[in-house]
């Protein structure tokens, strides 16, 4: 691995001063404005500039798929400082978490990051993560999903192994993105370490808003919050600048990332299948028995048969308020949606309909700020939508309902499905 270059330790140096927030906004911008004249000349544009959170790309990403890095620029020191020991090898500083906001700055002065990464710095992580739930308030407002978060943070983790940076925390992720992410790093041997459950960092936060994520870190010694301050080795810097451009590129670039999974829960009912939940996280699946399937381009489309068995229906209330979904397909085999399933699907443009008018259900789609066109295969459902129940005590009564003026209903021929 090359050595540390000065430009990157002088960004380090530059970064190292002070950011605070109240968690409600930014009180302290010192940071914030070394990073603002830092990327001035560059590739990047400010996207968003938030409370507690700002967001920089090299272009607008709405209605599209991203890999997210995010580093979180508040820090609890009262005095900031950061000082070089050529001699071994070391810096030693308030780094926390000053050390990754540099380094992942440095790779974009050096344009290494493709144009689908995007870079987010984030305040009140010591707290209650606001910035982190406005980076996510926003993405949603973009429509545009992340297909999977890389936190940089700072850790106690492969010091004494003299690891030059560590894997830690991987949530909701995969097993094809993860064996892509191990597979990178078998090209740097014996320099990485991996915890599979770390110390608690803006990855568990990411986790609660079900996007995949995992922490990269650089390895330090002594108390990361202490006025202190911690070592760092010099020759981890450059491993990790590279490291975190080769797994964020690679990432970018691989569908099976950018196409997200979803976990659904079913029951089995004897000759048919009844579905009871859909998930971004396996882990949060309430029963012992899913099925993973996976979206393409934004389209998800739900299981018409599991284990050769017909899926029939889905249980009352338990597919609501989703984000990321661009386009919802239901198969022919559905019977019965299910009351309320469907509803505030953020970001939802499209449903895809082969059903029968008899399988809809109380509040189906209702509240769906971005939907525009329901595509139907056969009039059955064609009729029944452009006929919408009034009475309440129809059974499928609320259809559509807060979103119907923005829809176009259209009539497609049904020939193999």
């Amino acid at each position: 691995m090359i050595n540390c270059t000065m430009e990157l330790k002088t960004i380090v140096n530059q970064v190292t001063v002070d950011c605070k927030d109240n968690g409600r906004n930014f009180t302290v911008t010192d940071r914030i404005q070394v990073i603002e004249s830092l990327l001035e000349n560059t590739d990047y544009q400010l996207l968003h500039k938030g409370s507690l959170c700002y967001i920089y790309g090299k272009k607008p990403v709405k209605n599209q798929s991203v890999i997210l890095i995010s580093s979180h620029i508040d820090c609890v020191y009262e005095h900031l400082f950061c000082r070089e020991y050529e001699d071994l090898q070391m810096l030693s500083g308030t780094f926390d978490n000053s050390l990754t906001n540099a380094c992942v700055i440095y790779d974009m002065i050096q344009g290494k990051l493709n144009d689908n990464v995007v870079i987010a710095f984030t305040g009140d992580e010591e707290e209650n993560a606001g910035g982190v739930k406005e980076v996510v308030r926003q993405f949603r407002k973009w429509n545009t999903p992340i297909a999977l978060a890389i936190v940089l943070d700072i850790t106690e983790e492969g010091w004494k192994e003299k690891k030059h940076f560590t894997v830690e925390n991987d949530l909701g992720i995969d097993i094809m993105t993860g064996s892509r992410i191990i597979e990178l790093l078998e090209n740097y041997h014996d320099v990485y370490g991996f915890v599979h459950d770390s110390e608690p960092d803006e990855s568990y936060d990411y986790d609660e808003e079900d996007i995949p994520c995992f922490s990269l870190c650089i390895p330090s010694h002594g108390d990361m919050h202490s006025e202190e301050g911690v070592d760092i080795r010099t020759d981890s810097l450059s491993s990790y600048c590279t490291v975190l451009s080769e797994l964020a590129n690679s990432l970018s670039e691989n569908p099976e990332t950018m196409d997200r999974v979803y976990y659904v829960d079913y029951e089995d009912q004897g000759d048919e299948i009844m579905l009871c939940g859909l998930y971004t996280d396996e882990d949060d699946c309430k029963t012992d028995d899913y099925v993973s399937i996976k979206e393409h381009n934004g389209q998800l489309e739900l299981p018409s048969s599991i284990h050769g068995k017909p899926v029939r229906e889905i249980r009352d209330f338990c597919m609501m308020g989703y984000g990321g979904i661009k386009t919802l397909v239901i198969p022919r085999s559905y019977r019965n949606l299910g009351k309320k399933n469907f509803s505030q699907f953020s970001g939802l443009e499209k449903v895809v309909l082969y059903c029968e008018g008899s399988a809809m259900r109380e509040w189906n789609f209702a509240y769906c700020d971005n939907l525009r066109v329901v595509e139907c295969w056969n009039y059955s459902i064609y009729y029944f939508c452009k006929f919408l129940p009034p009475d309440r005590i129809s059974i499928a009564y609320g259809c559509f309902d807060g979103c119907l003026d923005n829809i176009e209903f259209t009539h497609k021929t049904l020939l193999n499905r």
